[in-house]
């Protein structure tokens, strides 16, 4: 086996300019999480071997972050570039500073490629640019495992080793968390990663979330898409901006966005044309900002969303006549306060409670971190169980399946209801006031957040594991799968 070339370069030494942010951006992690950290650079000098990588910073030293690998990738996949592995030794600097570095002098530094030798504006030149600028990439992906609570800076730098002064360096503040509880069916497999984002966005109470799968026409339920727009404006006034989006009925058209003043999307022709749209296409998502733009960490102007409502069936035309239109509501309680929000949950509770009473489904509140979406397929506690997905609205998946068991209130119809026995019952008893729901069915309301866990397993007969809904959506689109096949016969 032949010995690695030595570091060296030929003409202009080689200078690694950063292509990713760090410069302090918050990481965070909770304790099980794998730990990835990434840092590209581009090449602006001449060609060189060698590059080292070399990770320090109080996240590590002090053993909050175990740092595993490095996957070092030097050039363009496209043209044969593979990562590398790296197994980083922990060395001291001469300052005495703990480092963990990794040598890898076979690596090549592709060199700067000047812009006139890129091709012409043909076909193929945005091809050609990219490549040229993969080619000369330097990328690192710092791997390691989140072992225990803590907070820190961790740095990553790439170095050539040919010519040290051309190094490209960041840095991350982490901050790690204990254990994040788990929802009974949320069983990522061991090792695939972090899931702390999806944890943390079930955990807490930023935001309220209220949620009802209505049993009756879409018309009944435009109604009361109405009547939530204005107990929020009733509660949190009409100050501000509003963005709208409309999922369209007609197959490929694409969605219709809009955005304006809060103060006049709930009157005159603009009301009209947004209670037409509840009315006659798929999904209508309606998010209420702030007025005023705010600096996000990046320094980019954003405005932050206060509360939101979606009403419809789906996101893409497909066998309407067996979804359940669904209502979903949010609002930002960190945002709006404590006093703003107490009055909306009562209103929305009284809201859910009279559609219930209409024939519904199921509903729920519940208080989680997690931002609300415009996919009313989707909520953070089904996302981090894996049971999001198409067949969420369905009717068949409503009577079978709670979609999210509330830690403040659940409302479950005559017939979902019917699936929880006599033994699940008396549990839930203990931890919750359970009682016949107007119109039939239960509704269940949690006596303390805390005992949110033990609700689940008095519910586990109803909740939904990854393989049910995958089973589910295999057999949704089986009829799908089927024609496709037919006419391709």
């Amino acid at each position: 086996m032949s010995e690695p070339p030595a570091p060296a370069f030929e003409g202009d030494p080689p200078r690694l300019v950063l292509q990713t942010p760090g410069d302090g951006l918050p990481q965070l992690f909770a304790v099980g999480d794998e730990a990835r950290l990434s840092v590209t650079a581009l090449n602006e000098g001449g060609a060189s071997t060698g590059v080292s990588v070399i990770a320090w910073g109080s996240a590590l030293s002090e053993a909050a972050v175990v740092l595993d690998r490095f996957e070092l990738l030097c050039g363009n996949i496209r043209e044969g570039a593979r990562h590398i592995e790296l197994t980083p030794v922990h060395r001291p600097s001469t300052a005495g500073e703990a480092l963990w570095v990794a040598d890898a002098p076979e690596a090549v530094i592709a060199p700067s490629t000047p812009a006139a030798t890129i091709a012409p504006s043909t076909a193929k030149s945005a091809h050609n640019i990219v490549d040229a600028w993969a080619r000369r990439t330097v990328h690192v992906n710092a791997v390691g495992r989140a072992a225990r609570p803590g907070a820190g800076g961790l740095f990553v730098a790439l170095v050539p080793m040919a010519h040290r002064d051309g190094a490209a360096a960041t840095t991350w503040d982490v901050a790690i968390d204990p254990p994040l509880p788990r929802p009974l069916r949320c069983a990522p497999p061991p090792g695939s990663g972090a899931h702390s984002h999806q944890l943390r966005a079930v955990a807490g109470d930023r935001y309220l979330y209220a949620l009802v799968a209505l049993g009756g026409s879409r018309e009944e339920g435009v109604a009361l898409a109405c009547r939530a727009l204005a107990d929020a404006v009733a509660v949190l006034g009409d100050v501000g901006r509003v963005g709208t989006a409309v999922f369209r009925a007609e197959r490929g058209a694409k969605p219709r966005t809009g955005q304006g003043k809060l103060a006049g999307a709930l009157k005159g022709a603009r009301f009209e044309k947004l209670r037409a749209a509840m009315r006659d296409e798929l999904t209508v998502t309606f998010t209420a900002s702030d007025e005023a733009p705010t600096l996000d960490p990046r320094g980019f102007e954003r405005r932050e969303p206060r509360w939101g409502m979606a009403y419809g069936t789906s996101v893409l035309p497909d066998r309407e006549q067996e979804r359940a239109p669904t209502l979903q509501l949010w609002v930002d309680a960190r945002g709006v306060g404590a006093e703003k929000t107490a009055a909306l949950r009562a209103r929305w509770a009284e809201l859910v409670a009279d559609a219930m009473a209409q024939g519904g489904l199921q509903g729920v509140l519940f208080r989680c971190d997690g931002a609300m979406t415009s996919w009313i397929e989707h909520s953070p506690y089904e996302v981090a169980c894996s049971t999001s997905g198409p067949i969420a609205t369905t009717r068949a998946w409503l009577t079978r399946w709670v979609r999210v068991p509330g830690n403040d209130t659940l409302w479950m119809g005559d017939e979902l209801a019917a699936r929880v026995g006599d033994d699940a019952r008396e549990r839930l008893r203990a931890v919750a006031e359970v009682t016949v729901a107007a119109g039939g069915g239960l509704r269940v309301t949690l006596r303390e957040p805390g005992a949110w866990a033990a609700l689940e397993l008095a519910l586990a007969d109803v909740l939904a594991t990854a393989a049910d809904a995958q089973e589910a959506t295999r057999s949704w689109y089986a009829p799908l799968r089927a024609e496709r096949a037919a006419t391709t016969r």
